[in-house]
């Protein structure tokens, strides 16, 4: 008889290996979607996410997704979703700012949904602080540089647009 008893566990860390590597990816993906989404909603088009970080090199890949180029960079912090021509409506600038966020907090409440299978709270419970921590992030009113553009984050952009809606 065999014994494949350290066959679930070793599927398990395996598991867990990948989605330490491949979550990343996955929620800027996600984020960036949603201001994607966001933008084709209220008119604009989108014409490329991008997906980590760049650096002088290549992309680990690319590939055209609703429209756009997404590409992949090889560092898994920060990304972008750059519109050309760029709106300057306010009230669609709202709106796509808002994209990212509202989409890390879907991913939230679906693994909220999911909680009550209790052999993947673990998996869910990071999920949900890695989605949180990158909606915050986002939401923080700063700004970094992209090809040599500086992009504004999705906080600096909603406080740039309630600003000047105060002083009108």
């Amino acid at each position: 008889m065999r014994d494949d008893s350290l066959l679930i566990p070793a599927i398990a860390i395996l598991a867990v290996i990948i989605g330490f590597v491949t979550w990343p990816f996955i929620a800027i993906f996600i984020h960036e979607l949603g201001h994607a989404l966001a933008a084709k909603f209220v008119g604009v088009a989108p014409a490329r996410l991008i997906i980590g970080h760049p650096d002088e090199s290549d992309p680990l890949f690319s590939f055209r997704a609703f429209g756009c180029l997404v590409e992949c960079w090889p560092i898994p912090f920060g990304g972008a979703t750059i519109f050309v021509p760029p709106t300057t409506d306010p009230f669609k600038t709202f709106i796509v700012a808002l994209g990212g966020p509202i989409f890390d907090v879907l991913v939230i409440l679906i693994c909220l949904l999911l909680w009550q299978h209790s052999f993947l709270r673990l998996g869910l419970a990071g999920i949900i602080l890695s989605q949180a921590v990158n909606a915050l992030r986002n939401l923080a009113p700063v700004s970094s540089v992209y090809d040599g553009v500086r992009v504004p984050s999705d906080g600096k952009v909603i406080l740039q647009l309630l600003a000047r809606k105060r002083r009108t």
